[in-house]
């Protein structure tokens, strides 16, 4: 049923090639703002130290203040909160942007271009 047409292979090659070269560009889109990212990444973790001082600094001088163990639990409830979060999207940008390039997608170009021969030569 599904043998039906002959075109079936030159559609699914071309497909592939253009899937591979889809992601030809992703990586050298990625090696090219690679540099940006990671120093925007590394001002955001010197921003994201700075920010943990001051609020230590700014909780030790509040201590005295709260009456009871309540306002100082929810203070410190949504501090961590919303520090901690921060702290995981930045690792994980930064380990994106340092570990990027996936092995994956690596091997399926480098192997697509064994596959096309000596000659071939990519599009981008």
């Amino acid at each position: 049923m599904w043998d039906d047409d002959p075109n079936d292979e030159a559609v699914i090659a071309s497909a592939d090639t253009e899937y591979v070269e889809r992601v030809r560009r992703n990586m050298d889109r990625l090696a090219r703002w690679r540099p940006y990212l990671l120093s925007l990444y590394g001002l955001l973790l010197i921003a994201f130290v700075g920010i943990l001082v001051v609020m230590n600094l700014l909780l030790n001088r509040m201590a005295g203040n709260f009456q009871g163990i309540g306002p100082g639990f929810a203070v410190g409830v949504m501090l961590g909160c919303s520090l901690g979060l921060l702290a995981v999207k930045l690792a994980h940008g930064m380990a994106n942007v340092l570990f990027a390039g996936r092995r994956r997608d690596r091997l399926l170009v480098l192997y697509h271009d064994a596959l096309q021969g000596p000659g071939h030569k990519p599009a981008v």
